[in-house]
């Protein structure tokens, strides 16, 4: 367990130290925000939103290197690694939803067209089968090994 909460530490420090750690207690309670602009439209999303995103593909990433590395004997890493890789699942499914909403209310512009949002499209969706086919395979290893 003092391996793991090192472990957990560490990926911690490594995030902060490329993101940045934020100083101010609106980005933790959602009153900061990210503009995002697409053509002449502006997206904007509470900041929170970005940081539950990238902290549970670091922890998802991390612990799947550490699960495969463990050959999944850590029992303790194997769970850690089911619940950052399914937040990630839930944060990817609101990405492309988020993505479908915006396909919806542009469907007469070049949006349709334009083929960097399908490539952002289709590589979230791509993604998201891969996370699942992993969080499957890491439950059945775990089963497995009880």
């Amino acid at each position: 367990m003092k391996k793991e909460l090192i472990y957990i530490f560490s990926i911690l420090l490594i995030f902060y130290g490329i993101h940045g750690f934020p100083m101010d207690m609106e980005t933790f309670t959602g009153i900061s925000t990210i503009d995002v602009n697409f053509y002449d439209t502006y997206f904007v999303l509470p900041s929170t939103y970005y940081w539950l995103i990238t902290l549970s593909f670091a922890f998802s990433v991390a612990y799947l290197v550490r699960v495969f590395l463990t050959k999944f004997k850590n029992q303790y890493a194997n769970f850690i690694y089911i619940i950052s890789n399914g937040l990630f699942i839930v944060s990817l499914v609101y990405v492309i939803q988020f993505l479908n909403l915006m396909l919806k209310q542009f469907p007469d512009k070049e949006l349709a067209s334009h083929k960097t949002f399908y490539t952002y499209f289709y590589v979230t969706t791509a993604l998201l089968l891969f996370t699942v086919v992993l969080e499957i395979f890491v439950l059945f290893k775990m089963r497995k090994h009880r």
